[in-house]
């Protein structure tokens, strides 16, 4: 083998060093610049927020004497179950706060005088039961895998906060203002302590997707904006960071009250999972992001203007301004606000929409075919669970199926376990069957479409009750309740009220009767 040696003059060996010490370094910076993983964070937040406020009529305790508010009480309750959901396996606590006004209190349930802070004492008794047993359904549905902490309510008589006197037989009794201390609230605190990964500098951006109505010259886009299609979905590139609902239809009405009332504002945080999503996306460059929002609302979307405030992990703006989404009114289409560097700052020059017509559509293709397929698979999962868990119906829950068979479906193998009477549903008809929670895939209440021969599980909460059978023969003739066939029980087609206890519709009462 013949050796060969080379012989090199200093001039050119130091350019080879430098060479090589130059690519070494580009090598880092690349690799410091794309900050992938680079350490461990552990954080621990708290989050509050409180329920629309409830008036109960006079002298009323019952959840049922609500009237209308009883809706909006349940909707609120989806709502807090959503959050609670999204946090599964955190403490969510749920303080209950209950008003009662100064004027001298009677019980118009049973028909007796009451002490000062009775009433609202009785309320709370009453929110906390219904709550609890809300909640219970839903981890024994294992919707929730942790009861809501829901600790004894307190009550504005023993805070200190009535707001308005009374003196009888000076002041007027049916004085509205003594409907501020009729109220019910609820202060829901999440804490928790997760450890994640950390992927650089994108990790825990703000962008505040906002509406301010008082003009501001250093702000054009403030002013002038009342709206009910206004709610969006925000993106980076195709991930999903969030909703900014900036509908304010109707806030005119309180701006005497409120000067603030039309402003409406979405704090959204980029999160590790969401980087660790982008940055793993094959179609991502490594250098820059493009941040669009999509209209949810309605065919006649309002699309103008967004005030845009971008915040980096460190606490620094890096941008706030008004940015055109270039969009006419009523079109729901993916559209670009900016294009923003790795880190999160928006490129000189992007915020005039130098990406191309093509880009965005590629990028709204991304997320309108990754939002199809989950939706599919979600479907597909759910129909695989109702036929193997099944689905736990909760006290008064809107839904269609029961247990006695129609011409729609079949029912079999009632049986009872513990708290819960369970039975087999066989579908003989297509029907639509609702109202399911993510039925849709969309992680919302919804209706689901269920073929002939499909099979699935239902379980309803049971309650004893020891009733008069002349009362219980009452119930079953007026259509309150319903003899289940084959089974010892009876099926609440209607709410009622017996011997001081509520029984909720969509549940099965198993009846000890009285002479």
């Amino acid at each position: 083998m013949i050796k060969q040696t080379w012989n090199i003059d200093e001039d050119e060996r130091n350019r080879i060093l430098n060479l090589h010490e130059s690519a070494t370094k580009n090598l880092y910076l690349i690799k410091e610049q794309q900050q992938v993983k680079i350490g461990e964070k552990t954080t621990t937040t708290n989050k509050n927020f409180e329920l629309d406020k409830k008036s109960f009529p006079a002298g009323l305790y019952s959840i049922n004497k609500l009237g209308e508010g009883k809706k909006d009480l349940d909707a609120k309750l989806q709502e807090i179950a959503q959050f609670a959901q999204e946090n599964n396996g955190s403490q969510v606590n749920i303080q209950i706060e209950v008003g009662e006004s100064k004027v001298t209190n009677f019980d118009n349930e049973l028909k007796k005088p009451l002490d000062q802070g009775e009433l609202a004492k009785l309320r709370g008794q009453k929110l906390q039961q219904y709550l609890t047993n809300y909640f219970q359904g839903l981890v024994e549905s294992k919707y929730l895998t942790t009861m809501p902490n829901i600790p004894t309510p307190q009550t504005n008589v023993e805070l200190g906060t009535q707001k308005h006197d009374y003196i009888r037989g000076t002041d007027n009794p049916k004085d509205p203002k003594y409907l501020n201390d009729q109220y019910v609230k609820f202060i829901i605190t999440l804490s928790s302590t997760k450890k994640e990964d950390v992927y650089g500098c994108l990790v825990n951006l703000t962008i505040d997707v906002s509406y301010y109505d008082k003009k501001d010259d250093q702000f054009p886009c403030r002013g002038g904006h009342t709206c009910n299609n206004a709610k969006f979905q925000v993106f980076l590139d195709s991930t999903l960071i969030g909703i900014a609902d900036l509908s304010n239809s109707g806030c005119r009405g309180n701006s005497d009250k409120n000067p603030n009332s039309c402003d409406r504002t979405a704090k959204l945080t980029v999160t590790n999972e969401m980087v660790q999503k982008i940055t793993s996306n094959p179609k991502w460059n490594q250098k820059t992001l493009i941040l669009s929002t999509r209209c949810i609302s309605s065919a006649n979307c309002h699309t103008s203007v967004q005030e845009v405030r971008i915040v980096n992990g460190t606490g620094d703006e890096v941008y706030h301004g008004c940015l055109n989404p270039q969009s006419a009114r009523g079109n729901t289409s993916q559209k670009i606000l900016a294009v923003l560097d790795k880190c999160g700052k928006p490129i000189q020059g992007s915020i005039d929409d130098k990406v191309s017509p093509e880009e965005i559509q590629a990028l709204a293709d991304e997320v309108k075919s990754g939002d199809n397929a989950r939706v599919e698979a979600s479907k597909k999962e759910f129909k695989e669970k109702l036929n193997t868990e099944g689905v736990t119906i909760n006290p008064g829950q809107s839904f269609n199926i029961g247990l006695a068979s129609n011409n729609f479906y079949d029912v079999s193998n009632i049986m009872i376990n513990n708290n819960l009477v369970s039975a087999n549903i066989t579908i003989k008809k297509d029907m639509m069957m609702g109202f399911v929670y993510n039925a849709s895939g969309d992680n919302k209440w919804g209706s689901v479409k269920m073929i002939k021969g499909d099979k699935l599980k239902v379980n309803f909460q049971s309650l004893p009750i020891k009733i008069k059978e002349g009362k219980l023969d009452k119930f079953i003739s007026d259509g309150t309740i319903s003899k289940i066939p084959n089974f010892d029980g009876y099926f609440v087609y209607r709410p009622f009220e017996y011997k001081g206890t509520n029984y909720n519709n969509k549940i099965v009462i198993t009846p000890t009767t009285e002479q």
